[in-house]
């Protein structure tokens, strides 16, 4: 059976077993079902330790693959930080030499004009305190206080449309 079906015969046993028909079943009878009920909620009990040992090691899976995954970010990062240090290296030398381009046996290499927009520069106050910028260049953000929302709707005071929802439950594995 599975972990439902385990659960639903445990549940049907146990509200059998409070019954009044229960009471008037023949001893052997009686025996026979707590005898079933035992068998069922060992074998419920069996089921929630095999999913218990699967939940925590798929857990030890997906942690070691997270690790694995930001050694590997790390070791990009590296690899992309050593392309840029050649990179540059390589432009700066072709710069001291005034050339564009190099063709060599295995291939070329050539100095080529950024696309996209032109960078714009601006005083850096203005990227430190964006307000002191002219107000021509603001962008308005809204966003919502929260905090205040939830304190004026824990105060009785909040805004139409807006409650405390109950908490959510989440399942613990040990």
């Amino acid at each position: 059976m599975n972990l439902l079906d385990l659960t639903k015969r445990e549940i049907d046993l146990l509200d059998l077993m409070e019954s009044e028909y229960f009471l008037e079943l023949p001893i052997d009878r009686q025996e026979r079902m707590l005898d079933e009920f035992s068998d069922v909620h060992e074998a419920f009990s069996d089921k929630v330790d095999s999913y218990r040992h699967v939940i925590r090691f798929k857990q030890a899976m997906a942690d070691a693959r997270k690790a694995e995954a930001s050694r590997f970010a790390a070791l990009a990062a590296q690899d992309e930080g050593v392309i840029a240090r050649l990179k540059a290296r390589l432009m700066q030398a072709l710069t001291l030499k005034g050339e564009r381009s190099v063709e060599t046996v295995e291939g070329k290499v050539w100095i080529q004009a950024n696309g996209g927009k032109q960078p714009l520069a601006y005083p850096a106050e203005w990227r430190d305190n964006p307000a002191s910028a002219p107000e021509k260049y603001h962008r308005r953000i809204i966003n919502l206080d929260m905090e205040l929302m939830r304190q004026d709707v824990e105060e009785g005071t909040g805004p139409e449309g807006c409650s405390l929802l109950p908490r959510g439950e989440h399942l613990r594995v040990k």
